[in-house]
């Protein structure tokens, strides 16, 4: 779910988060490993947050999102660009996100301050924080 506070009334929309409208499929597993999978049974309609923004200030943008984070980066292109939002970003479910991330956010805005945070004694966890 897409959750979009500041926009008088909050908003709760039923989408995931992607680089563009779509119906993904989605595997959901009950080790807490869901992921976006062309034979999972459920599907889930995603939208990018320029497009629910509409031109609307963003001042957070929080990822958590198994691994499309990447993507998503790609569909608030705009949104960063133009407002500069703070933002934690997990950078933990693929390998490349470590840099693939950070390269990204760095070419919409070369001015943020990044640092990353790891938050558990696993291998999880781990959330690339931009300040700008």
């Amino acid at each position: 779910m897409l959750r979009v506070s500041g926009i008088i009334p909050e908003k709760i929309i039923p989408k995931g988060c992607w680089n563009h409208e779509i119906k993904l499929h989605f595997s959901m597993q009950r080790n807490g490993n869901s992921v976006i999978d062309s034979t999972g049974e459920e599907i889930v309609e995603v939208t990018t947050i320029d497009k629910v923004l509409k031109r609307k200030k963003a001042t957070f943008i929080k990822m958590d999102i198994e691994g499309a984070e990447l993507n998503e980066l790609y569909g608030a292109k705009d949104a960063i660009q133009e407002y500069k939002p703070k933002m934690a970003i997990c950078i933990y479910h693929k390998l490349e996100d470590i840099w693939e991330i950070p390269s990204i956010i760095l070419q919409y805005y070369s001015g943020y301050k990044l640092y990353i945070r790891h938050y558990s004694l696993t291998a999880s966890e781990t959330v690339l924080n931009a300040i700008p």
